[in-house]
């Protein structure tokens, strides 16, 4: 055997092996070759296999919410809601629940900047002892169609073109024009609601109408909003454009940044709750989710607060691996009628299902080992 061949330590019985022919650590480093120069042997299974790790480690994006940011941390019931429903972990005043949350946003991909006019996500995932219970709000409170049929359209209206690949304008607008009923969602997010500088200080908001029923059995309406204990705070547009030119990640290193120097973020939990009868006599639709309630007619009632406290320690396990969806729901929630919410009722499954495998309620960060369509 060549002298030099062994000395590169890359052959089939050089440094990188042991006398059993098995690889060492040093091997790791090396490809097995005929000669120092190579070819490549066939049979080395470990490059092959280190190599298409590499090609499919990537998570296929979320079709919406791609970019996101993650935080833990916990809830704590303050004011018991037993009157109104039977969910566990809302029965008892001072009872805590680990959370995780992931923040996002709604028309993005990794690279949109943080600070750009967009539809931020605020997703909580609520670990309980009957299992998982999932909260997911935009910190807009409407949104742009009332009926799933047109959900495709208005997303596909915020994208690029296909034709090229840029952002073009008159597709948006040309979608508004045959969608007036947007036009609540339009003013809000071309005021300064769309653009956020910490995800610190933006709400949360429901959205969609859901329903809460007590031990008696007795309905009620309800929508959730989340509200900063540090007060809601959002930015110009001039603002956003300098921000997003200085750290496109701007948003997400904030909140990484103070939960590492050890600041909780805090947020409050608040519930308009309706009774179903008085669909009755208002004027307009309580399941229109282009719609908001009064306030002065159903105001906000405190449910608890919630402390994000930790910072994840594997993005793509934790944060690129959770699966949200409005079905994730324990005793005493369930869905209203409202057609956008029945709409999403079974996508968001089928969509983690694609994008991170039939299995995905077994990953440890979904915890739902032992879920089944009958439990």
């Amino acid at each position: 055997m060549d002298e030099n061949y062994d000395k590169q330590g890359q052959s089939l019985l050089g440094k990188g092996f042991n006398e059993n022919g098995e690889r060492n650590e040093q091997a790791i480093l090396h490809s097995q070759t005929v000669g120092s120069r190579g070819p490549i042997l066939k049979q080395d299974n470990v490059l092959h296999e280190a190599l298409q790790e590499f090609i499919h480690e990537k998570i296929l994006e979320r079709p919406v919410h791609a970019k996101g940011f993650g935080a833990f941390g916990y809830f704590q019931t303050i004011y018991p809601m037993s009157e109104h429903t039977k969910l566990s972990f809302l029965q008892n005043s001072n009872e805590k629940v680990p959370v995780m949350v992931r923040f996002s946003l709604a028309v993005s991909t990794k690279g949109t900047p943080d600070t750009s006019r967009n539809v931020r996500g605020f997703a909580t995932k609520f670990y309980t002892k009957e299992g998982v219970f999932d909260l997911l709000c935009n910190h807009l409170p409407v949104f742009s169609v009332r009926d799933p049929m047109r959900f495709p359209e208005t997303i596909n209206a915020l994208l690029p073109s296909p034709k090229n690949n840029l952002i073009d304008p008159d597709r948006f607008w040309d979608f508004v024009a045959r969608a007036p009923e947007s036009i609540h969602f339009v003013v809000r997010l071309y005021s300064d609601a769309g653009t956020a500088k910490s995800l610190r200080h933006i709400p949360g908001h429901s959205v969609n109408t859901y329903v809460w029923r007590n031990a008696q059995g007795y309905r009620k309406y309800v929508k959730y909003h989340w509200y900063p204990f540090e007060g809601v705070q959002f930015i110009t547009s001039e603002e956003a454009n300098k921000l997003a030119a200085e750290n496109p990640d701007y948003s997400g290193k904030d909140l990484y940044d103070t939960i590492e120097a050890g600041k909780a973020v805090e947020y409050g939990l608040y519930v308009q709750l309706m009774d179903p009868k008085d669909e009755t006599h208002l004027s307009y639709d309580p399941l229109d989710d282009t719609k908001v309630w009064d306030e002065k007619e159903y105001p906000l009632i405190p449910v608890g607060k919630m402390i994000l406290n930790k910072n994840p320690e594997n993005y793509k396990e934790q944060v690129e691996k959770v699966a949200f969806s409005p079905s994730n729901l324990l005793d005493g929630a369930e869905l209203s009628d409202d057609k956008m919410l029945q709409g999403r009722a079974n996508i968001y499954s089928d969509s983690q299902r694609r994008r991170i495998g039939p299995e995905f309620r077994k990953i440890a960060i979904n915890q739902q080992q032992n879920w089944a369509p009958a439990n």
